[in-house]
């Protein structure tokens, strides 16, 4: 069936609600007089992909619910049930449970959606990834600008190996467009090619710093682990099996990476 995908991030509660189930008619100021029909009825017999679901309006989410549970709908400013029947996939880059803790996702529509748990951990715990992943990227980079892919030095792929990838697969991506477009800028300049990996990933090579102490790596480490987690001393704490009191111990030792 059909495949029908929304940012739930991208749109306000009023607007994204009109767009998920559509609207009647005149139903207000600027709706078209015609009316409109919803991603709901879209993705009917197929697939609604509601992405960053916890951005979702509360509102909205409890208006989400009873559609799942009844499989019906109506359109805003509608007097019409509509039966659906969807199949729901929904994303979130935050930890559920945290979110109904702070009161931004409903507890009854997590459990409703939550049949198939599908978690995929960040690129920087998958161990062979980044180097197949950018070795992919990279061909279809060239591909569209109709070039031969070039070799990657082995200097690059260690640095890929080890990088933490705050930016996770998205960063990833754009380094091999970037490395793409260096390498047709400049084919032969191997000296630009072997810097790619200080240019790109500035800060990759924070631990090889043989003069360092060892409470300096310490340190390093905490606020490497410390910026990978967004400045949140409690993940922090967590991913380090350490408590909060001594990550912010550290990263006082540690240079610009006090916490606020």
């Amino acid at each position: 069936g059909p495949f029908v995908a929304v940012n739930c991030a991208a749109l306000p509660g009023a607007l994204l609600e009109s767009e998920l189930f559509g609207y009647a008619p005149g139903a207000f100021t600027g709706a078209s007089r015609s009316g409109k029909i919803g991603l709901f009825e879209l993705a009917h017999e197929g697939t609604l992909f509601l992405d960053e679901l916890t951005e979702m309006d509360f509102f909205l989410q409890s208006k989400l619910l009873r559609a799942l549970q009844t499989q019906e709908i109506m359109r805003v400013g509608g007097n019409k049930i509509i039966p659906i029947k969807v199949r729901i996939i929904a994303t979130t880059n935050r930890k559920p449970l945290e979110e109904i803790q702070q009161g931004r996702l409903r507890a009854d529509l997590f459990y409703r959606l939550n049949t198939l748990d599908l978690k995929i951990p960040p690129l920087r715990e998958r161990e062979n990834d980044p180097e197949q992943l950018f070795a992919r990227f990279l061909a279809k980079k060239c591909e569209r600008r109709g070039i031969p892919v070039p070799t990657v030095p082995e200097k690059i792929l260690a640095v890929l190996r080890r990088y933490a990838w705050p930016g996770n697969v998205r960063e990833l991506e754009n380094l091999a467009e970037k490395y793409a477009t260096l390498h047709t800028l400049s084919p032969f300049d191997m000296p630009l090619i072997s810097e790619f990996a200080t240019i790109g990933m500035a800060g990759a090579d924070d631990e090889d710093d043989t003069d360092a102490t060892l409470e300096d790596f310490i340190a390093a480490r905490v606020a490497r682990v410390f910026r990978i987690e967004n400045g949140n001393v409690t993940r922090t704490a967590q991913r380090l099996g350490i408590d909060r009191n001594t990550v912010k111990r550290w990263l006082e030792k540690a240079p610009d990476k006090t916490p606020a």
